[in-house]
């Protein structure tokens, strides 16, 4: 999902609200500045100028909110307003909506809450929810081989009425039991649901999905689709992204060391 984050920002120059009280914010940061550069961290360790660049690249666009406090859904959309107000935010991550306190009935809850953030996504800004499947899904979701298969959109905890309520509603699925690395390594994307498809959306057929695997090539870590294509690295090389055109990022800038002559410049903050 991270990586979802990120390539809104390269690509489209999105800015991005976090609400995420199951990871470290740490953690968090890491994963983004891990995504905005297409490197992992551990190869920053000779390039602490370029690590700081990202670092404040994902400070600048990515504001998490702090998880020292049992927050309710209301108070997230009372946060996300103000980050709307003060920083300009284009989306809301929530995640997940299992974590968040509950009032009352839950199925009368859901429903509500779920009222309470389109109304919120209309006048401020668009709302992504992460949500688990329900606890038996991995117990119903076995193949003949013993292999995890995809949960539907009925498989969410807290009911049917999220891929009701929703515009969209897409599924992250990985083999995390799987013998093989590369299998293990392999996303599955799952359109279950688009609301508008005027603009060529469409929902994948049963058995269908977008794969796309996790490993690093030409010297740059994220997911490839079969083609073999990543619009995150093209758009880096080729300086075609939003966020590359306002930071000036070369190849060079964005892969590798800085030039010494470059060095004065990575050192101004952006």
């Amino acid at each position: 999902m991270l990586t979802l984050l990120t390539s809104s920002n390269v690509l489209h120059g999105w800015k991005w609200g976090m609400v995420m009280p199951e990871n470290r914010t740490a953690m968090s940061r890491r994963r983004l500045i891990e995504g905005l550069s297409g490197r992992s961290i551990d190869s920053f360790k000779e390039s602490p100028i370029l690590f700081d660049k990202y670092k404040q690249q994902a400070r600048n666009d990515f504001h998490i909110i702090s998880n020292k406090k049992h927050y309710s859904i209301r108070d997230v959309i009372e946060m996300g307003k103000r980050l709307y107000e003060d920083k300009g935010i284009d989306a809301l991550l929530i995640d997940p909506f299992n974590f968040f306190k509950k009032e009352g009935n839950a199925y009368a809850y859901n429903n509500e809450i779920l009222s309470e953030l389109r109304v919120f996504a209309e006048e401020y800004c668009a709302v992504y929810i992460m949500a688990h499947p329900a606890s038996d899904a991995p117990r119903n979701n076995i193949d003949q081989y013993g292999y995890l298969t995809p949960p539907s959109k009925y498989s969410i905890q807290g009911g049917a009425d999220f891929p009701y309520r929703v515009d969209d509603f897409f599924i992250l699925h990985r083999i995390v039991n799987h013998s093989d690395n590369e299998v293990r390594r392999t996303l599955q994307f799952i359109m279950e649901k688009v609301k508008e498809t005027e603009t060529g959306g469409k929902v994948h057929d049963k058995g269908d999905y977008c794969e796309l695997i996790y490993e690093e090539r030409g010297g740059f870590l994220g997911y490839w689709d079969t083609n073999g294509d990543n619009p995150m690295y093209a758009a880096i090389k080729s300086k075609q992204g939003v966020r590359a055109k306002m930071k000036g990022l070369s190849p060079e800038e964005a892969f590798g060391e800085p030039d010494k002559e470059e060095v004065e410049e990575f050192d101004q903050p952006f």
